[in-house]
């Protein structure tokens, strides 16, 4: 009978025993402190994953339809558009307000606001610094476009033939005669350079004697565009007695 020979075990045996034999130790006393760690839990089925909010369907309790969701139809403006609803239509303007390439849309729209306010009209000088759609230009004017009468024009000379007689008045910081120093009459025509350049000098050499300024401090440079247009626009309107329809008319009031 041969000897059995016996075959050591080599270094790396050993050390595979000794690890598992630890982790067997060490999965028991976790068992021991932890009973629930030896049963096997029973994991949830995989679920498919749910679609986009805006992709689900909703039942017709909770969606309204869709007559009520879509928002109001606004009145269609192109490159030619000219705006005439509500307001004085049947009659003429209080004033008329001409913005010559005016740049920022807020302006804008908070100046059509005063417009319909006083039932003026409102004129857009081209070339414009925004779009007629955009939308700081619409939440400036909030839902009073529909009652603003508005025109937009190439150039002045479509303001010219657009007004047939017209009493204008040009805004600049560098005339003479203060605002309220002169006599406005109903249906005059106060006219607004730009935000940034103003009245060009070929308009402001029209007519010199009717070059009006708002007094301001040395601090400042030039008052926001439609702070001017209300200021300027509120003098002519208390002078005429604010003829605005739906107020109760008040006794002109004339320079000294």
């Amino acid at each position: 009978m041969e000897p059995r020979t016996t075959v050591a075990p080599s270094a790396d045996c050993c050390m595979l025993n000794d690890r598992s034999r630890f982790r067997n130790v060490a999965a028991m006393r976790a068992r021991e402190r932890v009973p629930w760690l030896g049963r096997s839990l029973a994991l949830p089925a995989r679920q498919e994953p749910r679609p986009p909010l805006h992709l689900r369907p909703l039942s017709s309790a909770l969606c309204p339809p869709s007559s009520v969701l879509r928002p109001p139809p606004r009145p269609p403006v192109d490159a030619h558009h000219v705006g005439c609803y509500a307001g004085r239509v049947s009659g003429s303007p209080t004033l008329h307000i001409v913005l010559h390439q005016p740049e920022i849309p807020q302006n804008t729209g908070n100046i059509s606001r005063t417009c319909v306010a006083i039932d003026a009209k409102l004129w857009l000088v081209r070339p414009l610094g925004f779009q007629l759609g955009e939308k700081q230009l619409r939440r400036a004017g909030l839902d009073y476009w529909k009652h603003l009468q508005w025109e937009v024009v190439d150039c002045w000379e479509d303001v010219l033939a657009g007004i047939p007689e017209l009493r204008p008045w040009f805004f600049t910081k560098s005339a003479g005669q203060v605002y309220t120093t002169v006599s406005y009459r109903l249906g005059d025509t106060l006219i607004f350079g730009s935000e940034t350049s103003g009245l060009p000098p070929h308009l402001l050499q029209l007519a010199p004697e009717r070059n009006l300024r708002i007094p301001i401090g040395p601090h400042v440079r030039s008052l926001n565009l439609s702070n001017a247009v209300a200021v300027a626009a509120y003098e002519a309107l208390r002078q005429t007695g604010f003829p605005i329809s739906g107020l109760h008319p008040v006794h002109p009031v004339h320079p000294v």
